[in-house]
């Protein structure tokens, strides 16, 4: 439950940190004004809602922490991708604002805005994603989402004031993204190291999801060894069982 609280606070914290590193990366070429708010915030929410409907179908099919850090990851690379991606997108909004092109300008922030389309869904999925996994009890299922919900907004308040009054001063705005990218890495990390508790993410990640698919089979041996036993207990004939280091079963009669 520690380790699923962990990945909803840094969700939460990463969404919110891109959200206003967003509006900052924006401001050159946008202004900072309130039709601009209006359409990230308006943006971001709508990827949210998606995420959230997502996150709810993913989570009933595919019912373990795997896939969550799986997506998580997908996240953070889509953040980590955000600045590289947005300087031709900037460059088009600047040449539209000098020539007054209207046109350029609003399909370059359309544009923009587009970029952050896979990273926040996939931050939508962490929540119901998380209540699903979290949930073991029925009658504490409210408590659960509540609390998982509320570590959520605490994540989200720090991701409001840690950028502004800290990362995006100190580092600038697209190492904020990379960071904040860096954060979620991070913090799935130490959560698969902390569950798998061998090697290091993401082969750790990649082993445990191996291991939890392929289990082996009984063996035809031991299959035997339990009929040889049964049979020798119904028949009560002294059966002595000598087990090999292959597995093999062999009996000897006195």
């Amino acid at each position: 439950m520690k380790y699923i609280s962990l990945l909803v606070f840094t969700a939460g914290a990463a969404t919110l940190g891109v959200e206003l590193s967003a509006a900052r990366l924006l401001e050159p070429a946008f202004g900072n004004n309130q039709i601009v708010w209006a359409a990230l915030i308006g943006m971001i929410l709508f990827y949210l809602a998606i995420g959230a409907w997502l996150g709810g179908k993913l989570a009933d099919r595919f019912p373990h922490r795997r896939g969550l850090e799986m997506t998580i990851t997908l996240a953070a690379l889509g953040i980590a991708l955000v600045p590289a991606c947005s300087t031709t997108v900037l460059r088009w909004a600047a040449r539209g604002l000098d020539s007054f092109s209207a046109g350029l300008l609003i399909g370059a922030m359309l544009a923009v805005l587009l970029l952050f389309s896979l990273p926040v869904i996939l931050l939508g999925t962490v929540s119901p994603w998380a209540v699903r996994l979290a949930v073991t009890d029925l009658q504490q299922s409210g408590a659960t989402a509540g609390r998982l919900y509320a570590i959520a907004t605490a994540g989200s308040l720090v991701g409001t004031f840690l950028p502004v009054l800290w990362l995006i001063p100190s580092y600038g705005t697209r190492w904020t993204f990379y960071l904040l990218a860096m954060a979620l890495l991070i913090v799935v990390a130490v959560c698969a190291n902390a569950i798998v508790g061998f090697r290091c993410w993401p082969w750790a990640v990649c082993s445990h999801w191996r291991s939890s698919r392929s289990r082996p089979p009984r063996s035809a041996a031991v299959g035997t060894m339990a009929r040889m036993a049964q049979l020798s207990m119904k028949t009560k004939v002294p059966t002595i069982t000598l087990l090999s280091a292959n597995g093999a079963a062999s009996g000897i009669l006195n």
